[in-house]
């Protein structure tokens, strides 16, 4: 049971996360870029790896089920690879200015 709900928590952060870096991203501007700008990559960055790491402990250390341990793995590295900066969100900033 508990295989499955850590799995969850971290399928439904995915988003969240996502959302959150949008979130923060829309409060940076020049004046503010060296605090927010990382802020913005590494809450959302830190808080699905919290999940991910989780839920990977709780599959493979306590239960040991490969199968959702497989299923986390690709959810973090699509994860991660969506948080990852990006160039368009400097272009972005920089138009804005």
């Amino acid at each position: 049971m508990v295989n499955i709900v850590s799995l969850l928590a971290l399928i439904a952060m995915f988003p969240v996360t996502v959302l959150l870096k949008k979130w923060l991203m829309k409060k940076v501007n020049m004046q503010n870029f060296q605090t927010t700008y990382f802020s913005a990559h590494i809450i959302p960055f830190s808080l699905l790896d919290f999940f991910a790491l989780f839920c990977l402990s709780t599959n493979l250390l306590v239960n040991g089920n490969v199968i959702y341990a497989t299923i986390a793995i690709c959810v973090t590295l699509a994860g991660m690879i969506i948080l990852f900066p990006k160039e368009e969100d400097f272009e972005k900033l920089n138009e804005s200015t």
